[in-house]
């Protein structure tokens, strides 16, 4: 404004005479947005009240025009718009992964009703009395496969029962007169071990039995059992010689063995697991209770018949005595039991 107001001073002093040059009429500069046209005279005028006023003292701040602050705050409203949508749409992605998640958990508690329901209907069918059942049967098989292969260990053992216990006895040489007197050659480096088994007793003597008893009889030694001698040979073929010896000297008994006691008969029998004494036990009772033929063990397999005609039929538990003697254990013989 400074500079408009210097242009607009006349120059080299008073030029009040001086033509306008045939009334020809100056523009003049734009003043707060309006066209000012004027002669030279009204044109030096304004330009000197311009210039005044901007040496002057008026300090008047400008105006704001309201348009800008409705701008402004149109935009502000904006932007708190889109924070608010930005934070609806997180809002809206949460809920929708617990719907998510709902639907899951409404689907797990569906399959558990459904698990529920079908075991209330295998109870009511009675389906879980037919897998206890068919569980049953495996744990049997099982437990029937476990004794055979215990009973494999045993191939090459002997038990020989009868023969009255000596403190101090030489038990490898008691089973070489036991096969002496069956007819059978064994020596000592055929044994592999020979020992008692069961629950030890008290030494055996003719006074100690007379105390015990209470008789003068030395007859008194026969009533007390002694435990079987079991023995292991070191080889299949001499137990096998051994058992068919047995079977041929059934009266074989324990005269110049040199024991203390009376003379008794002794037996040679195949070593059988505890499964199996028990059921040969069971058996035995079976078939004496049904007048059939004795029975007998092979490879420690029980075998019976009826008569001598009848087939031989093998025994591989009790519940084989309902399909072999057409009934059940009987009571009678499981009492008592001490096979």
């Amino acid at each position: 404004m400074r500079k408009l107001c210097l242009a607009l001073r006349p120059k080299g002093g008073d030029n009040s005479n001086t033509p306008v040059g045939g009334g020809r009429l100056l523009k003049a500069s734009s003043i707060s947005g309006a066209s000012v046209v004027a002669s030279a005279h009204e044109t030096v005028d304004l330009g000197a009240e311009t210039c005044a006023s901007d040496n002057g003292a008026d300090t008047t701040p400008p105006i704001r025009d309201p348009a800008l602050d409705l701008v402004e705050e149109f935009r502000l409203f904006r932007a708190e718009f889109a924070a608010m949508r930005a934070e609806i749409a997180s809002i809206h992605k949460e809920v929708s992964e617990m719907r998510v998640t709902l639907g899951s958990f409404t689907a797990r508690i569906d399959a558990v009703e459904d698990r529920v329901a079908h075991l209330e209907e295998r109870l009511i069918d009675g389906t879980v009395d037919a897998c206890r059942k068919e569980l049953q049967e495996n744990i049997a098989q099982l437990k029937s496969e476990l004794n055979d292969r215990d009973q494999d260990l045993l191939i090459n053992d002997l038990e020989i029962s009868g023969i009255l216990e000596a403190p101090g006895e030489n038990r490898s040489h008691l089973v070489c007169l036991v096969a002496q007197k069956l007819g059978v050659i064994l020596g000592e480096h055929d044994i592999v071990f020979a020992d008692r088994v069961g629950a030890p007793h008290r030494p055996v003597g003719e006074a100690d039995v007379d105390r015990r008893l209470g008789e003068d009889n030395a007859n008194a030694v026969g009533d007390v059992r002694p435990r079987p001698l079991v023995v292991r040979l070191a080889r299949r073929a001499p137990r096998e010689e051994l058992l068919r010896a047995a079977r041929v000297r059934r009266g074989a008994d324990s005269t110049g063995f040199g024991l203390p006691g009376p003379t008794r008969r002794f037996y040679v029998n195949e070593r059988l697991t505890r499964h199996n004494r028990r059921l040969f036990y069971l058996v035995r009772q079976e078939c004496s209770r049904l007048n059939w033929r004795s029975p007998w063990t092979h490879s420690g397999r029980v075998f019976v018949r009826c008569s001598k005609e009848s087939p031989p039929k093998r025994v591989r538990s009790e519940a084989d005595f309902q399909l072999v003697f057409g009934s059940p254990v009987s009571l009678e013989s499981t009492l008592g039991l001490d096979p």
